[in-house]
């Protein structure tokens, strides 16, 4: 077993090498482990028995026809496999075959076993662990004491004591037999994590991956397709912009994991960190603030550079103020850097929407995305946070999270001063100190990274989002007062998270039928209750309320109940699409799609729409014929009655 940075206990020699006979068997009762007392006490060695079965290794004594050792063995095993819980044998005469070098046959043996089952995480067995005690020379006292009679006071006495130290031995095993299972469950669980982690990372990692593999593959097939539709202006910007995503998607992924595995290594040097930090964060005013949000920033000259790898600290910094960004709607967003004498703290505090007692514990762990929670967009690995804790450790520092909800958050960042923490490895040295407080060049603002313009372009997309669908639901609120749609082409509505998606997807379905692009679950209803669509087109994960919640707001009432409803989603998977369509969904498009697929199923969903529609009302005219013509059999039979009783009565008048 592998360990990781030195403490991961080694189990397979501590199994070895524990003072007790054992054996591991799988439950085909193949060996798959032995400890070196037990090889030692069946004069066998670990190569040429493990891989084999139990019985073939250890066979019954063919010279002793009343051997019954290998039967009640296996008798125990199998009660072990159907029961599920140890079992303790009596002592049992279980000859063991001497090897070719010491002139083979067998010899005479008895053993005290005890099997016991080991469970993996869905409680089914994976292991048994056989473990026994030699009492050999116990019974051979035993059978001399029967035979003569009349053992001496001095051979009773070394018999009993022998019995004492067996009996405290057997006890001293049994506890060491726990100790070992309970290592083995700890190893398992530990293993199951880890799977489980694995699994979460990748179905994230190839979710968000997904979307932006879609505005990308999908006007590049067209281009391709049509060269009339070469890439240029808009098209060819979200192309760009998307693929800036994806590689910045990768990169995280890739700095985690490298920093996971302890191949990270931080390349620091002096640096002025207060015209760093500021030069990072003023990239960010104009957005901030065209947003309606105050920016401050405090970062005041600091008495002597701080070591520190100035990529990270860009990471550092761009993701704490794109995340309070994206959380904060109204109010001020706030950046600091303060002297602290033995570390430096960096604060970026917000008024933002906050987080909840229950889930600050857990902000800075991987895939942790707090539900239900108002932002700007829900996009993303769910590992920013925790790839900025791990950055922070490298430079030795921590970083701690106090907020309130709906009132805003604090994010700390403590750096230790000098370098007494780093190694000297660690430490690059472009400039010698001196050089750094004397030269002026080390003023300027930092330049644009790529990762810069990435995050920039990416906080741009939410703010433009949210302006952009506020200004194209005021304007159609005015043209679309009823149910009724403009003309015969068909009216969709498209609902997700994304602009450059929304508008992709608008370029591609407009030219078809009439389209409106909201984006997310809230302002699609509020669409909805304005003007019925003919189709509903939604992405599933969006902030407030996404495509599973929306779906079912729609499902419920009968206004909508009956609208088509197609999901549009980055999980793939026969699982996410059975669980898409168990909610009520007609229909489960997995990104990333062709444009003949989307239009392809768009079209049937409709087409089928208007079918079910026609046939309703012609259902219903031919109800109300048949009411009509009920109505004109009653009044008939009505009629046909009166003319009974009228010439009845009549014939009764004129008898003689």
């Amino acid at each position: 077993m592998t360990q990781l940075h030195g403490t991961e206990p080694d189990f397979q020699t501590l199994f070895e090498v524990i003072p007790g006979l054992y054996l591991v068997l799988q439950p085909d009762l193949t060996i798959v482990a032995a400890s070196n007392a037990y090889l030692e006490a069946t004069m066998t060695q670990r190569q040429d028995i493990l891989g084999r079965g139990l019985f073939e290794v250890f066979p019954d004594n063919p010279n002793d026809p009343a051997a019954t050792g290998a039967q009640n063995l296996r008798a125990s095993l199998t009660r072990v496999l159907k029961e599920g819980r140890s079992d303790a044998m009596a002592v049992q005469k279980y000859d063991i075959q001497r090897p070719e070098s010491e002139g083979g046959g067998f010899e005479e043996r008895y053993w005290s076993p005890i099997n016991a089952p080991v469970f993996n995480a869905n409680q089914e067995i994976q292991y048994i662990i056989h473990k026994v005690e030699d009492v050999t020379e116990f019974i051979q006292l035993k059978k001399r004491d029967v035979e003569n009679n009349a053992l001496t006071q001095e051979l009773r006495q070394e018999l009993r004591a022998k019995t004492e130290e067996m009996e405290s031995e057997v006890f001293h095993r049994a506890q060491q037999l726990q100790e070992v299972n309970q290592q083995l469950r700890d190893a398992n669980e530990k293993l199951s994590e880890l799977d489980r982690a694995k699994t979460d990372f990748f179905s994230n990692v190839s979710h968000e991956f997904r979307t932006p593999l879609t505005l990308i593959l999908g006007p590049i097939e067209e281009a391709i397709s049509n060269p009339e539709k070469a890439l240029k202006g808009a098209t060819l910007e979200a192309v760009y912009r998307n693929a800036l995503r994806l590689l910045r998607l990768v990169n995280n992924v890739l700095d985690f994991t490298r920093i996971e595995a302890g191949y990270h290594q931080a390349r620091v040097e002096p640096t002025d960190l207060a015209t760093l930090t500021a030069g990072v964060g003023s990239a960010f005013r104009s957005l901030i603030e065209s947003a309606g949000i105050t920016f401050s920033m405090d970062c005041p000259p600091l008495p002597e550079p701080v070591y520190v790898d100035r990529s990270c600290w860009e990471k550092i910094v761009l993701n704490l103020l794109s995340n309070a960004f994206k959380f904060t709607f109204e109010g001020e967003i706030a950046v600091s850097l303060t002297w602290c004498g033995d570390h430096i703290e960096l604060a970026v505090r917000d008024t933002g929407v906050g987080i909840s007692e229950r889930n600050t514990h857990h902000i800075f762990e991987r895939f942790h995305r707090i539900p239900n929670t108002r932002g700007r967009s829900i996009e993303g690995t769910g590992i920013g946070l925790a790839l900025v804790q791990e950055l922070v450790k490298l430079h030795g520092g921590d970083i701690s999270v106090t907020s309130i909800e709906k009132q805003g958050s604090t994010f700390a960042v403590s750096i230790p001063t000098g370098t007494a923490h780093l190694s000297a490895m660690a430490i690059h040295v472009e400039q010698q100190l001196n050089d750094v407080l004397t030269d002026s060049t080390h003023t300027e603002p930092p330049k644009t990274t790529l990762l810069s313009s990435y995050i920039l372009g990416e906080t741009s997309q939410w703010f433009a989002s949210r302006e952009k669908s506020r200004n194209l639901s005021n304007e159609e609120a005015l043209d679309n007062a009823n149910d009724e749609p403009q003309d015969a082409r068909g009216y969709i509505l498209v609902v997700d998270d994304n602009l450059d998606m929304r508008e992709y997807l608008c370029g591609i379905l407009s030219t078809y039928w009439n389209v409106k692009a909201v984006e997310n679950g809230e302002v699609a209803l509020a669409s909805i209750a304005q003007r019925l669509p003919d189709l509903i087109l939604s992405d599933v994960m969006m902030p407030l309320l996404d495509g599973f919640e929306l779906l079912r707001e729609v499902r419920t009432s009968p206004r909508t109940s009956s609208i088509p409803f197609v999901l549009l989603s980055a999980r793939a998977g026969e699982e996410a699409i059975f669980c898409g369509l168990g909610t009520g969904a007609d229909d489960y498009l997995v990104k990333p799609f062709t444009t003949q697929e989307l239009l392809a199923r768009v079209h049937t969903h409709l087409t089928m729409a208007r079918v079910r529609i026609a046939l309703q009302k012609e259902l219903m005219a031919t109800n109300q014929r048949l009411q009509e013509t009920h109505v004109q059999l009653l009044e008939a039979e009505k009629m046909a009655s009166i003319y009974r009783v009228s010439t009845d009565l009549i014939n009764s008048c004129i008898k003689p």
